[in-house]
């Protein structure tokens, strides 16, 4: 922590000295007038009284000078969920503190809902109080806490003490996502809507090699019910084969200084963040095996490719909440091929593996990082899916009248220079779809059902 005590004069206190000095000046320089004590007893009083309150406020300055402040804050907590904060005061000294301004600042990115940051408080000898106010969490990632002051004016209003508290130990909170309430068959289905309009790359057959019956979930094939386990169970059974029995997926995070646009809570990387926290939600419940890479202008972040479990997801909670609220401030913003060919051996991969990129597509240069990266992937016999969230389809839904007709015709022109860029992909057999906010975790639950049931040759 650090701490800075400023003392000195107020505006009041320096008019009084020079009230002061005027009268000793005229008094004194008066050739026709004899000086007497009685005539300098005011000019001498309102020096006094300066005196004395530089002296008690320099007592005080001791005491601000020895307070101890600590914030208690939670580490992170979920979206709009209540953050409780508390901060204490502790005086050691004998010299009491009395109508002590506080001033404490919180992140702009959170919204105050309970009690007081900024107000008059009391702090006696030896002993501490406790300022607590609530705030709400909105936008996903990590909101900065600022400083604490506390400021005292003399009884007379002639001198001013400040602390300034900085660099406190509980600085940040990070605000990890919630989990969508998804209904699977719904997603299922409109992430099918989405597939029929996207470009077909071609895969190869499927798997053949019988595993296991289990239970129906819902996005298998019907075809594959196994009716005689079905009519003997009383409940709907699959026929499990070999490469069904474990997906791997490894969803990969562009955090490109666009993804941060926005309203807090509505913006892309918002809600990117709740798509990456349902699919590995769904994946526990599939058994898969997931692991994540979040790409950024500051380098690449990776967590290996294990089993997904309740672990692994409060893993990346904590992960995404530590993305920082604001977009990256680095010149440039792409992140570099050679980076990320590091983060892919972190990954500990041993088997086919389906890659997920969620990416708005407009940072400069990275068509041609993607290009790269898919045949890195393909030399390892792996598959890669770009979903990218579309900035009309985020945006527009917020507009209405002249300006939502104005944003499409803007929206038009951009769209002819992405289906270019998006072309460019396809020519290198990336699949790439557009998705708005409903969009995402239907697509992606798609492409990982559709994995599931592909040899990769």
């Amino acid at each position: 922590m650090k701490k800075t005590i400023s003392f000195g004069l107020t505006t009041r206190a320096k008019i009084i000295i020079l009230i002061a000095s005027l009268l000793l000046i005229v008094n004194i320089i008066q050739p026709w007038k004899k000086v007497s004590i009685s005539s300098l007893y005011m000019p001498f009083l309102l020096i006094g009284l300066v005196i004395s309150g530089w002296i008690v406020n320099r007592a005080r300055s001791y005491a601000f000078e020895r307070l101890e402040i600590r914030r208690i804050i939670p580490r992170s907590v979920y979206e709009n969920e209540a953050i409780s904060v508390k901060i204490i005061i502790k005086n050691p000294t004998p010299i009491g503190l009395y109508n002590i301004v506080i001033e404490e600042h919180y992140p702009e990115t959170l919204t105050k809902i309970d009690g007081f940051n900024t107000g008059l408080i009391q702090i006696p000898p030896k002993s501490q109080v406790q300022v607590t106010y609530k705030l709400k969490a909105k936008g996903i990632g990590r909101h900065e806490f600022g400083t604490i002051i506390l400021r005292k004016l003399d009884i007379l209003g002639f001198y001013y003490t400040e602390a300034t508290y900085s660099h406190i130990d509980s600085s940040f909170i990070g605000v990890m996502p919630s989990l969508p309430k998804i209904n699977i068959e719904e997603a299922l289905a409109r992430g099918y809507k989405l597939e029929l309009g996207a470009q077909k790359v071609p895969h190869s057959g499927f798997s053949t090699d019988f595993r296991d019956i289990r239970e129906y979930v819902p996005g298998d094939e019907i075809r594959r019910v196994d009716w005689k386990a079905t009519a003997k169970l009383n409940k709907l059974m699959i026929r499990e084969y070999e490469l069904e029995r474990k997906n791997n997926i490894v969803l990969i995070l562009d955090l490109s200084k666009n993804m941060f646009i926005g309203e807090l809570g509505l913006r892309k990387i918002d809600h990117a963040s709740r798509t990456i926290a349902y699919i590995i939600n769904y994946a526990i419940s599939r058994r898969d095996n997931v692991g994540l890479i979040i790409l950024s202008s500051y380098g690449v972040d990776v967590i290996p490719v294990t089993m997904a479990s309740e672990t692994l997801l409060q893993n990346i909670l904590r992960k995404l909440s530590k993305i920082p609220v604001y977009p990256p401030t680095v010149e440039g913003g792409e992140w570099s091929i050679d980076e990320l060919g590091i983060g892919l051996e972190k990954l500990n991969l041993r088997d086919k593996t389906l890659f997920i990129l969620i990416s708005d597509l407009e940072t400069p240069g990275i068509i041609d990082n993607i290009i790269e990266l898919s045949k890195i992937l393909r030399s390892m016999r792996h598959e890669l899916v770009v979903v990218s969230p579309l900035t009309v389809l985020f945006e527009a839904r917020l507009l209405k009248g002249i300006d939502a007709a104005i944003y499409k015709v803007i929206g038009y022109i951009s769209m002819q220079e992405r289906k270019k860029m998006i072309d460019k992909l396809f020519k290198t057999g990336v699949p790439v779809v557009n998705v708005g906010p409903k969009d995402l975790i239907p697509y992606i639950m798609l492409k990982i059902e559709e994995y599931r049931r592909m040899i990769i040759v």
